[in-house]
């Protein structure tokens, strides 16, 4: 079915829009190549080209948002680029007046986000498009009234809201209503100059476990700089090549994108993000502005007041349009000590900062938090897990071993230990926590299984506790694991308590699968059950009894170190193993530190996975007997000792600080392979320790006189 002009709230195939890019592009449409209906309904007005572009890429910001920190999310988005973006925290009465709401009451935490989205960059964001992630609620909607915009996008409309919408710009104001269970194809297409182009979906997830790895000597990153970090990052995820994002409070305060300099993006959106804190500063605040004046006016009289065009607006028969009473001029040595004040700020980077002017320029802005993207190896042979750092068990992964090389290639070659020269037992995960961390892949959780998309190529899977015992037994593991939900830590109690009775079944189901199948290689194979249950007490002892009563050779204790603190996360392991049997292995899921394994070990845990030795081995940061390194830090320039003296690895005496600190600033991969295996020989060195000083009865002690020192940074 076609259908052209306003829709009225009509699902159609094709929609003629108002013009192109520019005005005298037309005709101008959007349409779905494949036959099936638009995702969209125009509740109101005509909207262009242009307005869609900045709608779809909004959407797709603040749903992420909503995702990754389960708060409101909205987004001010301008010429294809975000404008502003923010998550709905509460506004202090500072915020609310230079957002220019402070009239407008109590605000919900949409219309908090908006305000903060709309309000941090206002002269970037005058004529924006909105994009929200939740309904739009009346709050919103009354700020989105009296401000100069092109239309909104959202999930849906209370009634209210939408009168109000339909209300502004003489009832001609865009309101697009979005599917919000709508997936995109995997491959997008476009063409320039009748060339098309062709490319996958950008559907990496950026989520709390991103931020695992702090690769610097401060160890600190409290619960708001994540969030920070995760608005950071997000937003950069739809802005043009070459980006900063500054952020502070979840919100976005100054984004710099598209410049041919790195450190040009990072001094325009530092640039503005001083002006969003000189917008609090008494000076301003104070300013007194004529009766009537309209906003966008007030806007920009602020913006060059603070700038350093300020007699602009303070010449005689210049001021005096703008404001009642002549303010003082707000001079640089004022400004730059106001400026000393804005602490705390997060910087997020599309790419890695290659200079030091980047972070020199950020720093004046209040800078404490990084984040950028960095490289990935992990370059360890199996001659060295097996002889050097002595490995005795390593994992696999179900999700990513499936989708490749595939079951296929590895029954083929019969079995993942032949596949990979690998002689001793191998673990494999279920598959579960990488499917449930992605977003934006279409995800659906049913009492069959959970249908994804592929983060390789867009395709469609359905993970069932079948198919993934099938998986497994294909994969041929020594050890395989139960199919779960692996909620978050700070999940709601109904939320977690509906999740494990899903997980319990599907466990149920998993159990009957494997048991009445058999090896595929000649060898046994071990299904270990997964404990569920978040931070929840009952929940967790329900999920420890019902496992045990279906008596398999270990158990497994899932869903810890997803957002809770250390302390409940042990209280949690506590728990558990006072109901796991002791004569059977106890496997702590995802867990960590090399604190993290001795706390674990105390409570009763046999069995760890952890990423850190890897990860963070491949950003420079080594863990030592002596304590941990930034091996990037220039302390270690003139430093020709061994990397570690108790010599747990060849590569301790092999190489010096001094070599392999030379190494890691030069990009080499060798030595991104040395601290991979430098700190993995520490951690099964310590695991080793642990078993040893167990095995004697002083365990505790040990344990207590060690982490002070294996904890420090040297």
């Amino acid at each position: 079915m076609r259908l052209n002009g306003y829709t009225g709230g009509m699902k159609m195939n094709e929609l003629e829009l108002k013009y192109g890019c520019n005005p005298n592009q037309k005709p101008s449409r959007i349409f779905m190549a494949d036959g099936s209906e638009l995702p969209i309904k125009v509740l109101c007005g005509k909207p262009g080209y242009i307005n869609f572009l900045d709608a779809f890429n909004g959407w797709q910001l603040v749903r992420e948002l909503k995702e990754a920190t389960g708060l409101p999310a909205a987004t001010s988005f301008k010429h294809v680029s975000p404008a502003g973006a923010a998550v709905g925290l509460p506004l202090d009465e500072t915020m609310r007046k230079i957002y220019w709401v402070d009239d407008m009451g109590d605000l919900s935490p949409l219309a908090c986000a908006y305000a903060r989205a709309r309000g941090a960059d206002r002269m970037s964001s005058f004529g924006d498009f909105i994009s929200l992630s939740d309904v739009c609620d009346a709050d919103t909607a009354r700020i989105i009234k009296r401000e100069v915009s092109d239309g909104v996008i959202a999930p849906g409309y209370t009634k209210e809201a939408l009168e109000i919408l339909e209300s502004k710009k003489n009832g001609k104001y865009n309101v697009i209503e979005i599917d919000p269970d709508y997936v995109p194809a995997p491959v997008e297409r476009k063409q320039v100059f009748g060339v098309t182009f062709e490319q996958g979906r950008n559907n990496l997830a950026i989520n709390r476990e991103l931020l695992e790895n702090i690769v610097t000597e401060n160890k600190e990153l409290p619960d708001n700089a994540k969030i920070d970090m995760i608005v950071s990052l997000i937003t950069l995820k739809y802005t043009q090549s070459n980006s900063v994002c500054y952020v502070k409070d979840g919100q976005a305060i100054g984004i710099g994108a598209g410049q041919q300099s790195r450190v040009h993006c990072t001094r325009l959106a530092g640039q503005k993000a001083d002006n969003w804190y000189l917008r609090q500063s008494p000076q301003v605040l104070n300013l007194q502005f004529v009766d009537g004046i309209k906003r966008a006016d007030r806007d920009n009289a602020i913006d060059v007041y603070i700038g350093e065009e300020y007699m602009d607006v303070l010449e005689e028969g210049a001021w005096q349009k703008i404001f009642k009473v002549k303010p003082p001029v707000f001079t640089r040595e004022e400004k730059r000590a106001w400026l000393d004040g804005m602490k705390g700020v997060t910087i997020g980077s599309d790419a890695f900062f290659p200079f030091g002017d980047n972070i020199e320029r950020a720093h004046k802005s209040g800078v404490k938090y990084v984040a950028q993207p960095g490289g990935s190896v992990k370059a360890v042979h199996m001659r060295e897990l097996k002889e050097d750092i002595r490995a005795e068990i390593i994992l696999g992964n179900t999700y990513h071993l499936y989708l490749r090389p595939g079951t296929e290639i590895l029954q083929a070659a019969g079995g993942l230990h032949r596949f990979n020269g690998w002689d001793r037992p191998i673990l494999t995960d279920s598959g579960g926590f990488q499917v449930f961390s992605l977003t934006g892949t279409g995800r659906k959780i049913t009492e069959e299984g959970v249908t994804f998309r592929s983060h390789i190529d867009g395709s469609k899977h359905l993970f069932t506790p079948e198919n993934v015992m099938d998986i497994q037994r294909q994969i041929g593991a020594d050890i395989v694991m139960a199919f779960d939900e692996c909620p978050p830590g700070t999940s709601d109690y109904n939320y977690a308590r509906h999740s494990l009775g899903l997980t319990q079944r599907w466990l149920e189901r998993c159990v009957a699968r494997f048991d009445e199948t058999a090896p595929l290689y000649g060898y046994e194979q071990n299904l270990f059950p997964i404990v569920q249950g978040c931070t929840y007490r009952d929940l967790r002892e329900k999920a420890a009894e019902h496992a045990v009563s279906l008596n398999r050779a270990g158990y497994a204790i899932g869903g810890l170190a997803v957002g809770e603190p250390a302390e409940e996360m042990y209280a949690m392991i506590e728990v558990v193993n006072r109901i796991l049997p002791q004569d059977k292995p106890r496997y702590l899921m995802g867990v960590g530190t090399p604190e993290n394994i001795l706390e674990g070990i105390q409570r009763g845990v046999d069995m760890f996975d952890c990423v850190m030795p890897t990860r963070n081995g491949r950003n420079g940061m080594i863990f030592t007997t002596e304590g941990t390194i930034n091996i990037k830090n220039q302390k270690w320039e003139r430093d020709f000792s061994s990397i570690d003296p108790a010599a747990l690895s060849y590569v301790d005496t092999d190489y010096s600080k001094a070599y392999l600190r030379h190494l890691i600033k030069s990009d080499e991969i060798l030595g991104l392979q040395i601290c991979s295996i430098h700190n993995l020989s520490f951690y099964l060195w310590l695991v080793r320790e642990a078993r040893k000083h167990i095995q004697e009865g002083d365990f505790v002690a040990w344990k207590t006189k060690l982490l002070p020192k294996i904890t420090r940074r040297l």
